[in-house]
């Protein structure tokens, strides 16, 4: 791993998405194909750093009115060689197709 003036890329990886701007900048990007629907001022952190809520006024529900937040996963890869392994969680399980179909 190279580093340059005691940065490496994780701990640039945190500087960067510390800053509540770039992040939901990113987000947007990534997520919502460059729709503002996040904003920085809605942004809240927890304890432990990697951790970040959106605080937004519009809530998703369930069928039964319970309100759900839904669950986001990014991973950034830095190591020095290269990535090897699946780049999908659901790459991982063998679902059959006929298993996913709804039933009615």
């Amino acid at each position: 791993m190279i580093t340059v003036n005691n940065l490496t890329p994780d701990s640039a990886c945190r500087t960067f998405f510390n800053n509540d701007i770039y992040f939901s900048a990113f987000c947007n990007a990534v997520l919502f194909n460059g729709k503002q629907l996040i904003s920085a001022q809605n942004l809240i952190h927890y304890e432990n750093d990697s951790a970040v809520i959106i605080n937004d006024t519009k809530k998703v529900e369930d069928k039964k009115g319970e309100k759900i937040i839904p669950q986001v996963m990014i991973v950034f890869y830095t190591g020095d060689r290269k990535w090897n392994a699946p780049l999908r969680l659901s790459d991982y399980f063998e679902i059959p197709e006929n298993s996913m179909k709804r039933k009615e």
